[in-house]
């Protein structure tokens, strides 16, 4: 049974512009298809009929009341409600495959990246085991040199003593035999032998008391290597701080340090890292005003470079008096580079 309710009391019904619009509280919004019936002002007998997603009449306007048919209204709002769910789980739908593409991209670039540590620690720990052994080697060899000049040394500081050994024998001999004709000198009773005698024996103990003084060797203690040693603690040090190199952190320019003639600019930095930094570079062009470094960074060619500065200031010659620049110092080791934020520097006016 159709009920009908008078035009002006509909609820959603209003009138603007000279146009009636009849939109169904129970309809998901957008989904009651809505005909606009000018409208000027109601005639009696005019009849103005709208669709809700059917050709059929659903809703019928007429005499400043409009009728209703329920069961109609029941299917299309069923037929809206389903248009509606089925276009918001292919929004969302759409939405999770664009997402789960996206975290497989993720984890495809994850899986990657553990792939290539695998790589790089497998490379990392054959270069250790090489360097390692290069050390060891070098060790060795060095332990084999120092070993042969300590046999080389021995053997000449022995041979040294020997011959002091056999000098002082010689000299001891020599010096027996007086003493044992000197004492068989003073043995004698008669008085001319004894004289005869000693005084033979008294000039050739004189000589070889004369001559014991300068054969005699000085006993050198130096030659038992009492002066001799094996200090590595130094080499000891370095070895116990041996350990994998990483890109040294970035360096940084100390502007008020940094110095300015009408066409030089004296630059100078620091490093964290400065006993790992083999070398440093500067990079410098014109200040064009530009915000974006990257970019400018970038653009290599307007770049002038200052390769293998060992210092950490340089000072840049021939450039434009009255001019800004812009200075990036690079810090570089055998694991790589790092750059120091940019500076602003400016050139006096002449």
């Amino acid at each position: 049974m159709d009920s009908t309710v008078p035009l002006k009391a509909a609820s959603g019904v209003r009138e603007e512009n000279k146009a009636v619009v009849i939109i169904a509280d129970h309809c998901p919004a957008g989904l009651l298809h809505s005909s606009l019936v000018a409208h000027s002002p109601f005639v009696g007998a005019q009849t103005h009929e709208l669709s809700c997603l059917a050709a059929d009449p659903v809703i019928s306007c007429k005499d400043d009341a409009f009728q209703v048919s329920p069961g109609r209204v029941s299917e299309a709002v069923m037929e809206a409600s389903k248009t509606s769910a089925a276009q918001t789980l292919e929004n969302n739908l759409t939405n999770l495959v664009k997402r789960n593409s996206e975290l497989e991209n993720q984890m495809a670039k994850l899986i990657q990246i553990c792939q290539q540590v695998e790589v790089n620690t497998a490379m990392h720990e054959a270069k250790l085991v090489e360097e390692c052994d290069e050390l060891v080697e070098i060790i060795r060899q060095r332990k084999q040199v120092i070993a042969v000049k300590i046999k080389e040394s021995k053997v000449m500081k022995l041979r040294k003593l020997a011959q002091q050994i056999a000098n002082c024998r010689q000299c001891l001999e020599r010096s027996s035999a007086l003493i044992t004709q000197a004492e068989n000198s003073l043995k004698e009773n008669d008085h001319a032998r004894f004289l005869q005698t000693a005084r033979n024996v008294a000039e050739r103990v004189a000589m070889a008391t004369a001559s014991s003084q300068v054969l005699i060797p000085d006993v050198n203690l130096n030659e038992a290597f009492d002066n001799f040693a094996l200090d590595f603690s130094r080499e000891k040090k370095i070895l116990e701080g041996l350990d994998y190199l990483t890109a040294p952190n970035p360096p940084s320019i100390r502007d008020e340090l940094c110095t300015a003639s009408h066409d030089t600019i004296t630059v100078h930095w620091t490093s964290e890292d400065e006993f790992s930094v083999t070398s440093y570079e500067l990079q410098y062009t014109i200040y064009t005003g530009q915000t974006n470094f990257i970019s400018l960074y970038n653009s290599v060619d307007s770049w002038m470079i200052v390769p293998n500065i060992k210092q950490n200031h340089y000072t840049v010659h021939g450039l434009q008096s009255g001019t800004r620049y812009i200075f990036f110092v690079k810090a570089i080791n055998q694991a790589g580079s790092r750059n120091s934020e940019p500076a602003r520097l400016k050139t006096n006016s002449e």
